[in-house]
């Protein structure tokens, strides 16, 4: 990878923006990072300069790979960048709009006018959202455990009970886990979501489909007996919190480190 950072450096100011963006997916999807921060801070020079003419793909690549090449030594490198997309995101689109919030998280950069304007971009386009997508989002709420003043909790709800994403949660179930967690962590118990996601025969298909969702699992069940005692449906056995306990350590102090997706 030495020598691969070594040619980026000297080739990053004279390729388009679009093949950065290329260069940034193949780091993120073969899992390396950019260690050389001149160069990180080269690509978000570009990324800002040519803002205007970004297509949605490239822009999705190159948060991605600034999310996972991330330096919080050089924080504060990342404020102009999500400064200046706010007023993009109502042109982008909805994986692009939530990959910014994903990136302020990552660097730990509490920005409420961002977060209310990617909220509103959700809420704007619930539709054609992927509960994925909308999972993803909460996480970044439920991490600076903001309230926004839009809908969107309340229409994020009503769609994870749509037939239309059925389909969708099949294939990825955890999804409706990570969803119930961080509500959880905001506060909001909504009774049938937890039924759904505590059923047990809903927690074994998860295991089987998603073995590394197992602790989600456990961390509603203690938010549950904490701050949800009239809830009365579906819960872990002693037996379950044992195993996941031994396995994990203290689960309610890791709780905040879960984050479900990397992709």
């Amino acid at each position: 990878m030495e020598n691969l950072e070594e040619k980026l450096r000297i080739v990053i100011n004279s390729i388009s923006i679009e093949e950065i963006g290329i260069v940034c997916l193949g780091f993120f999807k073969t899992e390396n990072k950019l260690t050389d921060f001149k160069t990180i801070q080269s690509i978000i020079n570009r990324f800002c300069r040519d803002l205007e003419k970004i297509n949605n793909v490239t822009i999705v690549s190159v948060l991605k790979f600034l999310k996972k090449s991330l330096h919080l030594s050089h924080v504060d490198s990342y404020w102009p960048l999500l400064r200046k997309c706010i007023s993009h995101i109502t042109k982008w689109d909805i994986l692009a709009s939530v990959h910014l919030a994903l990136l302020a998280t990552e660097c730990r950069i509490y920005h409420p006018l961002l977060l209310n304007t990617v909220t509103e971009k959700f809420v704007a386009e619930m539709h054609s959202a992927r509960i994925k997508d909308c999972t993803k989002l909460l996480q970044c709420l439920s991490h600076f455990n903001y309230f926004t003043e839009s809908k969107f909790h309340e229409l994020f709800l009503a769609e994870i009970f749509k037939k239309s994403h059925q389909a969708e949660i099949e294939i990825h179930p955890r999804i409706l886990a990570y969803a119930a967690l961080y509500y959880a962590y905001l506060g909001h118990y909504n009774f049938e979501l937890l039924h759904r996601v505590l059923d047990p025969e809903f927690r074994n298909f998860c295991y089987l489909k998603c073995p590394d969702a197992m602790n989600a699992f456990a961390e509603i069940d203690y938010c549950v007996s904490i701050e949800c005692k009239d809830y009365t449906g579906p819960r872990l056995s002693k037996e379950e919190l044992k195993i996941l306990k031994n396995r994990r350590g203290n689960l309610p102090n890791d709780s905040r480190n879960n984050n479900f997706l990397q992709d």
